[in-house]
């Protein structure tokens, strides 16, 4: 076998394997990028929400005071 062609079947090869690779394992990369950007916009809403929370909380609290002419 002739060097070239020996290489042209390597390249062919390492090319079928890296399709392969990614027909796999690209779904999987793609769900476990999409899993952690769930992650992450779940917790910055978790974040704000609790910060709203709390806000109403003070809020509450200063018309309380405010009501009740505590200040």
């Amino acid at each position: 076998m002739t060097k070239l062609k020996k290489a042209g079947l390597t390249v062919v090869g390492w090319l079928m394997f890296l399709l392969n690779t990614l027909l796999v394992a690209g779904p999987a990369i793609v769900i476990g990028w999409i899993s952690v950007i769930a992650t992450i916009v779940s917790a910055a809403t978790a974040m704000v929400t609790n910060g709203l929370i709390d806000l109403h909380k003070q809020i509450d609290k200063a018309r309380k005071r405010i009501i009740s002419n505590d200040i």
